[in-house]
């Protein structure tokens, strides 16, 4: 595409992810605000809010769908640092342009998709779950990791 090759968007993929993360976070926010089986977010003290919707989580639908929120929120910014360091790391070692921006689009498009999957319909049985291959699909889009496809 030539799109991609003409300038480097590979370093706006980092704050794109942060946004994708914070999204999964406010849907956690508006789930605890519309729902009538959820006290509202408290956000003086996030963790003692999110024990409480844990305690909560056995008897309430809405309550593990905000914890599954919340854990996709957390998976992504315990990723981010990582694939930061790969994408400068990437830009550094002036990694062509196109592979740097592709590699970065897939990254960040299969982070929504696993932040709007993760929070699936407690319908699913847990196998079913495409959370866990979009994760691990998306880790491995990281450029420092596919940067030895360019230089083979």
């Amino acid at each position: 595409m030539p799109v991609l090759d003409a300038y480097n968007y590979s370093l706006l993929s980092i704050p794109a992810t942060f946004v994708i993360g914070m999204a999964s976070h406010w849907r956690a926010i508006y789930l605890s605000s519309t729902s009538k089986d959820l006290p509202p977010f408290d956000n003086r003290a996030p963790r003692a809010f999110l024990a409480k919707i844990g305690e909560l989580s056995k008897t309430s639908a809405t309550a593990r769908e905000y914890l599954r929120a919340e854990a996709a929120q957390t998976n992504v910014f315990e990723q981010i640092g990582l694939y930061a360091a790969a994408v400068l790391v990437g830009n550094f070692a002036r990694l062509p342009v196109s592979f740097l921006n592709k590699a970065t689009l897939a990254y960040v498009a299969l982070r929504a998709v696993y932040c709007v999957s993760h929070p699936d319909p407690p319908s699913l049985a847990p196998s079913v779950s495409c959370a866990n291959p979009l994760g691990f699909a998306s880790a491995g889009c990281s450029p420092a990791r596919l940067s030895r496809l360019c230089s083979s």
